[in-house]
């Protein structure tokens, strides 16, 4: 949209109705931009001409070209990574937003969410359940996916409308609330929940679309340079530190597509509303076939809780002061109504094998009267139990130390052995760098007969780049267990000991499949197939120029812990699956990364552990990642460290919101319980999708 001649403003009413309940925003503007914003809510939202015998509106905003007049008027400023800053002029008084400037599309787009926004809050107000996470009409019957970043909802999402001819009602926002919605109009007849829609663009990670397209949905690759959305042509982080380079082009790391433009490129239709039938948690687990596992009411309560927002939206905060008053009684009974009523789901699928979990969650849903049936039925296998506040300790028990959000039932008597540590995130930042106060927690945990473990993702050669005199690291045993399971490095003397290695002769394999630029590890050794994996790799890695030789690799060689391939699909190849390795997606530089098959930290760390002790093992685990999870739940105590992702949360039995060095000062006067019974890895170090980014 461009400016032109200047134009009288007129009013215009924008209104959600949501179990019976109409909220509403009068917007006063040039009579373009509300025939846009019109254009822009639908069928989300409808519009209607304000009489003169209506009453005061509940919620008002203008598009203007110069600053209101009169008192009472605020300014705010807001900042985003992805946007120019946002400048609104607020009076309170009236819940009135001004959006000063130019006609032009950001003017546009930013009344488009003051009125969303306005809109979301009375209906937050009022009692209704808001959740993370987005909702189809998938084979005629309602279908929401919940999960936090990276838990793989828009790939979900994307898929079941490509594969499974579902219609659109929600990505991000969907809000859950009684009744209102059937065929005919009418409220529910069988007590369902119904979820609703908003007008919000959808941001979809490139990498997501572009594992779509090469699946055979070519016309997705339109949505990553074509999108209309203004904060697509904007020099944010999306197009610096977000951005893909690929193929000699960079490409955003995400784009903002609104749900018009979605349902032209899929062909699929929008819908302001859906009943609820089912409840999908989805997460990421590659090279398998997707599996649906059945939550029972307890776990699906639980599941359901981590995925509710605590207010109406977390951006323009100063919103929050002006609806201070919701229904958290009602809220709440819409909790437990959607536990008892809605079949509740966890799904693990592949990346790039979306199709398949789209027919499964077609199939489970679609059975006649299996939603109902089985609907108080427990899921099969363990299930692990929490609640949202501790259990009052038996006398002379001291505590979980405080503060934190969830802790497993009464410890009985013992003390632990060890405490494990996941590296990045958990003891050290993105650049490596270690709170000084962590090793004096450490050395506290040496000196109570705690012995401190490194376990980590990363590989021989990447842990070497790190500072090794810092205190952090000294304070912890000289054993430290990488490539998430597989080598122990020894860095008394720099042995490494590989505990699992991929198929002797897999290089060659590669090689005379056509798969010839990758990079392998040797037993705490590099070699690149080529130099353009080898520049690739250092590249990616942070590693010296040079640091990595290029071949001739051993044919068969014994000590091959990981391989990265940085060009091909090795799931392509024929009759990979029997080849004895898993595949993991690395999004980072979009190369895949071969392991030995079952992976994983605890599996890797018990391995070493029972080779050297005949005593048992009582470990405390610490993490922040989905390749954390099984390390979490297999301890004896699971702690999630602040920042964690939602798998490392799941698994965790305590999630911490203080520093870890505070918590570590407690640790030696915890009794803990019994670790679950059971194999180390339980598979919930599932890798989950590429997540979520700001608001549309």
């Amino acid at each position: 949209m461009t400016g032109g001649e200047r134009q009288e403003n007129a009013a215009l009413s924008f209104t959600v109705t949501v179990a019976g309940s109409t909220a509403r925003v009068d917007v006063v503007s040039g009579t373009r931009t509300l025939a846009e914003l019109a254009r822009l809510v639908a069928p989300f939202a409808g519009t209607a001409r304000p009489g003169p015998a209506d009453p005061a509106p509940p919620a008002r905003v203008s598009a203007l070209d110069h600053p209101p007049a009169g008192q009472g008027w605020e300014q705010a400023v807001l900042t985003s990574a992805y946007e120019p800053d946002r400048v609104l002029w607020t009076r309170p008084a009236e819940r009135h937003i001004a959006v000063v400037g130019p006609e032009s599309d950001w003017r546009t787009q930013q009344a488009l969410r003051a009125v969303r926004n306005l809109l979301r809050w009375q209906v937050y107000a009022r009692g209704e359940l808001f959740v993370h996470g987005g909702l189809v009409r998938l084979g005629g019957k309602g279908v929401a996916f919940l999960g936090r970043k990276k838990s793989g909802k828009s790939s979900s999402i994307l898929s079941a409308l490509l594969t499974g001819g579902a219609e659109f009602v929600s990505n991000d926002d969907v809000v859950l609330a009684d009744g209102g919605w059937s065929p005919d109009g009418g409220p529910n007849a069988d007590g369902r929940l119904t979820g609703y829609g908003f007008p919000r663009s959808v941001n979809l990670r490139t990498d997501a679309l572009l594992a779509l397209a090469d699946a055979g949905h070519t016309a997705l690759r339109g949505l990553i340079t074509n999108g209309a959305h203004p904060v697509n042509r904007f020099q944010g982080r999306h197009l610096t530190e977000e951005a893909l380079r690929l193929d000699g082009r960079t490409l955003p790391g995400s784009v903002w597509v609104r749900p018009t433009e979605l349902a032209a490129v899929t062909g699929r239709p929008l819908r302001a509303s859906a009943p609820l039938d089912a409840v999908v948690f989805p997460g990421f687990r590659d090279g398998l076939p997707p599996r649906l596992r059945r939550l029972d009411p307890e776990e699906a309560a639980g599941r359901l809780r981590e995925n509710i927002e605590p207010h109406a939206l977390k951006y323009d905060e100063f919103l929050a002061g002006w609806y201070p008053v919701t229904d958290e009684e009602r809220r709440e009974g819409l909790v437990r109504r959607l536990v008892e009523s809605t079949p509740c789901f966890e799904l693990t699928q592949d990346m790039h094998d979306l199709a398949a979990a789209t027919r499964l969650i077609m199939t489970e849903t679609g059975r006649d009267g299996a939603d109902t049936s089985s609907r108080h039925r427990p899921a099969s296998g363990t299930t692990r139990f929490r609640q949202s506040a501790p259990t009052p300790p038996v006398t002379g028990t001291p505590a979980v130390p405080p503060p934190f959000t969830e802790a497993r039932a009464v410890p009985p008597p013992a003390s632990f052995t060890h405490a494990a540590f996941d590296l990045d995130g958990t003891l050290c930042d993105e650049a490596g760098k270690f709170p000084g106060e962590l090793a004096d927690a450490l050395h506290a945990l040496r000196a109570a007969g705690i012995r401190p473990l490194l376990v980590t993702g990363r590989s021989v050669s990447t842990f070497r780049t790190l500072t090794h005199d810092d205190p952090v690291l000294e304070a912890l045993e000289p054993a430290v267990v990488l490539n998430d399971g597989n080598t122990v490095l020894d860095r008394n003397d720099g042995t490494v000991t590989v505990l699992r290695a991929l198929p002797p002769g897999l290089p060659r394999w590669l090689a005379e499949h056509g798969v010839e630029d990758f990079v392998a590890e040797t037993g705490g050794g590099l070699v690149a197939a080529s130099r353009k994996a080898a520049a690739g790799y250092t590249i990616a890695h942070g590693l010296p120029r040079g640091s990595v030789p290029v071949g001739p690799l051993p044919a068969d060689a014994e000590a091959v812990t990981q391989i990265a391939v940085l060009r091909g699909d090795v799931r392509a190849l024929p009759h990979w699956q029997d080849m004895g390795f898993d595949v993991t997606r690395l999004t980072a530089f979009r190369a895949q990364l071969l392991t030995p098959a079952g992976t994983c930290k605890a599996a890797g760390l018990h391995s070493w552990l029972d080779g050297r002790r005949s005593d048992p093992v009582v470990l405390a685990a610490f993490g922040d990642a989905y390749n954390d999870g099984c390390l979490l739940r297999g301890a004896a105590l699971g702690v999630a460290v602040p920042g964690a992702d939602s798998v490392a949360r799941r698994n965790a039995d305590v999630i911490l919101e203080q520093p870890l060095h505070e918590y570590l000062a407690a640790l030696p006067a915890v009794r803990p319980p019994t670790a679950p019974e059971g194999p180390p890895c339980r598979g919930d170090h599932a890798r989950p999708s590429p997540g979520d980014a700001p608001p549309g």
